[in-house]
């Protein structure tokens, strides 16, 4: 057990108070979405996630000590409420995957968390939305500080402090417990002070105790997303023990059958005095959604294929159709008309189906880059000439600061795919006599910065936090044109940063917007 209290009088129940709110901290910090811990029959709220702050939206020392029903009212609704009142009765861990028709549908798990007689005093509970297929899965810890701050009362006799200490030690190790990541915590000396079940069952256990570092490293084969083993000294814990702090670094565990596991890490140490004390490692398997991910790839490219073969032929059908209407001088007609709009509408149908397929492949990281040192400014350059418009101007700033600018190290397909993308909105969403400015910079060394700025009517607020989600589609430019499933913005960032960059926009209403992306520099 991690933190058991000593005898009393020995003045480290302090200490003990300090440790596991620490640890609980960052176990929440790499353990993902909300999660709460109930007490007694009231589901009283003892500690929660920063994520479920965020899903009720009130603040931790606001909802300690509320009911949780008075902080998530839908619980009253949707079932939740019998689901906890019977696993705080039964001791069985159990889930609602779905709520009534008339709220939201939410997925809640439930645990027990058990006592130091050894019935259940409290509950786990996650709380997820149903309609995020890829959300990553609750369950966390993160505001034991607050629990444990009564360790810290000057007013409490040291028997007292024990006693709590001794009850804060068997809640901490109860949540470790009904955890679905893999936690891992080392000493030091390489000792390992606790694997919780979900550690052991994707690890193995040692079976003396304590349990040997690198003996327990030495039975698995961790490798990286290349097939590449990983050496025992870059192994995620290993790296924490070195102080390093890493987050959701995603590697292949390969088991003794031969069979291999998509595990994302993540790790933080605990220092004292400067010196790493403690390292700690949560490892999140994500097997399961790694093959969901593919299946959906699959399946899209799939139906892909199948939709393009009938409209490659509705297309060219039209296309030889429009041609024979006009050859007698009928290019006018009604007819020619409304032929022309099948063609038209099926070449939209068709980047439509190529962005659907081309999204999937991103969020999968199934996409390959073909990246090359290049330079920048003729690159854009020449993308700008391609697009066919003479009101886009090509600017460096400063003015004289082309010849020493670095190249950066990119996919030049891609980021024409990019950059055609806010030119094609910029040029739609301004008025036909404004120009519009691709302006470069290299404001510090190592990042390369591409802006695309129009004088057009502005974005609102509210659109433009979302503008870079799926199937986000704004308002209709002076052309009203609205053709598409809001897939560009979404598929321009993720090609952005696949790359290691990022992306954003800023807007001033009656002004214009600024649409930007980074690069990172590099090559020659």
């Amino acid at each position: 057990m991690i933190g058991a209290p000593p005898p009393p009088g020995s003045g480290e129940p302090e200490r003990v108070g300090i440790d596991l709110a620490t640890l609980g901290r960052m176990v929440g910090e790499h353990v993902p979405v909300a999660t709460a811990a109930t007490l007694g029959p009231a589901h009283v709220l003892r500690w929660m996630n920063s994520a479920f702050c965020g899903l009720v939206g009130a603040s931790a020392e606001a909802l300690i000590g509320r009911p949780f029903a008075t902080a998530w009212p839908v619980a009253r609704t949707d079932g939740a409420i019998e689901l906890l009142d019977r696993v705080l009765g039964t001791g069985a861990e159990a889930s609602l995957a779905e709520s009534a028709p008339t709220h939201p549908r939410w997925t809640y798990t439930v645990a027990p968390l058990f006592g130091t007689q050894g019935s259940p005093t409290g509950l786990l509970v996650g709380v997820g939305a149903i309609t995020a297929p890829l959300a990553r899965e609750p369950d966390a810890t993160d505001d034991l500080r607050e629990a444990n701050r009564r360790l810290l009362l000057a007013s409490l006799r040291a028997e007292e402090q024990v006693e709590e200490a001794a009850g804060e030690v068997a809640h901490f190790n109860a949540l470790l417990q009904s955890l679905h990541e893999a936690v891992t915590i080392v000493d030091s000396t390489g000792r390992v002070l606790l694997m919780n079940p979900a550690a052991m069952a994707l690890f193995g256990d040692a079976p003396e105790s304590p349990r040997d570092l690198s003996r327990l490293m030495a039975a698995r084969d961790l490798r990286r997303l290349d097939n590449v083993p990983i050496p025992p000294d870059e192994w995620p814990i290993a790296r924490a023990l070195r102080g390093e702090a890493f987050s959701d670094e995603e590697l292949i565990l390969v088991r003794p059958d031969g069979t291999h596991a998509r595990l994302l890490a993540s790790g933080s140490a605990i220092r004292d005095g400067g010196k790493v004390v403690l390292a700690i490692v949560v490892h999140r398997d994500v097997t399961a959604l790694r093959l969901l991910e593919q299946t959906k790839e699959e399946y899209l490219a799939l139906i892909s294929h199948d939709l393009r073969a009938p409209l490659t032929a509705v297309q060219a059908e039209a296309q030889l159709l429009e041609r024979l209407l006009g050859r007698d001088g009928n290019a006018d007609s009604g007819h020619v008309q409304r032929t022309r709009s099948i063609v038209t509408n099926a070449r939209r149908m068709n980047a439509m189906i190529q962005e659907l397929l081309e999204s999937s492949r991103l969020e999968s990281g199934s996409m390959t880059l073909k990246q090359a040192p290049t330079q920048i400014v003729p690159l854009l350059r020449d993308i700008v000439a391609r697009a066919g418009s003479d009101r886009v101007v090509v600017q460096v700033e400063p003015a004289d600061a082309e010849p020493g600018l670095a190249a950066v190290l990119v996919d030049a397909e891609r980021i024409e795919r990019v950059l055609t993308n806010l030119l094609t909105n910029a040029l739609r969403y301004s008025p036909p006599s404004t120009p519009v400015v691709v302006q470069i910079q290299q404001p510090r060394d190592g990042e390369t910065v591409v802006s695309v700025i129009d004088r057009g009517e502005g974005i609102p607020p509210e659109e433009l936090a979302r503008l870079f989600e799926r199937f986000t589609r704004g308002r209709a430019g002076p052309m009203g044109d609205t053709a598409g499933v809001g897939l560009g913005l979404y598929i321009a960032r993720l090609i952005v940063e696949a790359h290691g960059g990022r992306m954003w926009a800023d807007s001033t209403a009656g002004t214009g917007s600024t649409f930007a992306f980074s690069l990172p520099n590099g090559g020659q």
